[in-house]
């Protein structure tokens, strides 16, 4: 029973997540891509030098330096801090689903 019920509480909060995220503009978008990337990086890979290499790339990948990549987040973080905790609260919740799908696919 306690699983069904934190399955329609995780359901129902993807759903606002993804209901929020029409709202947000084509950068808000690429921002969100680049950070959900740069989580599962940051899971997937323990060795500290090969994930920086790893989200290096992403962040390339994404159409940013990683100094734009930067200047971006400190923009979000200036002029709406509340923008700034969506992304990356929405950023969380696609790392995990991205992690979740990995772990329940791999064959032990």
């Amino acid at each position: 029973m306690k699983q069904i019920v934190k399955l329609l509480m995780v359901s129902a909060f993807v759903l606002l997540v993804v209901s929020c995220s029409k709202d947000q503009s084509t950068e808000d978008q690429r921002f969100l891509k680049t950070y959900t990337e740069i989580l599962v990086e940051r899971f997937r890979t323990t060795d500290t030098a090969i994930a920086n290499s790893k989200i290096a790339e992403v962040i390339k990948n994404n159409g940013f330096t990683q100094e734009t990549f930067k200047q971006e987040f400190f923009r979000y973080m200036n002029q709406d801090p509340k923008i700034l905790r969506t992304l990356i609260d929405s950023a969380n919740v696609r790392a995990k689903k991205i992690i979740q799908n990995d772990t329940s696919t791999a064959h032990y």
